[in-house]
C-alpha cells in the first residue's frame, strides 16, 4: 500500500495525463480521487463520467456536447476546440480531473471498434512514466 501512496503522491505532482488501470473492484476511481485530492488542482472539479453508455453517439454527446459525425456517417477531418459544446463533461473538468470509468466498452463495441483512433495529448506525451507495472 505504501507503493501506491508514493505513486499518488507522484502523479497529484505532475500535470500529466495518468492511466489507471485494474480490475473491476481495484480501486482505479479511489486512486483517481487520491490523485485529486493530492494534486495542485485539488479544488478543481473530479467530473466521472461512465462509458458504458447503450451507444459510443452517447458518450460523445456528454463529453463534447456535440457529435463529431457530419450527415451520411462521415468522420470530420479534424476535431475542434470551437465545436465543443459550452455545457459538457469536458468543459466541466476543465483545471480538474476527468474520470473515465469503463472506457474499455468504448473499442469492445462495433462502432468503436470501427472508429478507434490514438489519441494523445502534447501534456500526455511529454510526460515519463511515473513508475514500471507493480508485480505482487
Amino acid at each position: 500500500m505504501r507503493l501506491v501512496m508514493d505513486l499518488v503522491q507522484r502523479a497529484a505532482a505532475g500535470r500529466c495525463g495518468i492511466l489507471v488501470v485494474g480490475e473491476r473492484g481495484t480501486g482505479r476511481e479511489m486512486i483517481a480521487r487520491a490523485i485529486h485530492s493530492h494534486g495542485v488542482s485539488a479544488d478543481a472539479p473530479f467530473v466521472k463520467v461512465d462509458c458504458s453508455g447503450p451507444t459510443p453517439e452517447d458518450i460523445e454527446l456528454q463529453l463534447f456536447g456535440v457529435l463529431g459525425r457530419r450527415s451520411g456517417g462521415a468522420l470530420p477531418e479534424h476535431r475542434s476546440l470551437e465545436r465543443i459544446a459550452e455545457r459538457c463533461r469536458l468543459r466541466d473538468s476543465d483545471g480538474g480531473i476527468l474520470f473515465l470509468e469503463n472506457v474499455d466498452r468504448l473499442l469492445k463495441s462495433p462502432a468503436g471498434q470501427r472508429d478507434s483512433q490514438s489519441v494523445s495529448s502534447p501534456r500526455a506525451t511529454a510526460c515519463e512514466s511515473l513508475a514500471e507495472p507493480a508485480r505482487a
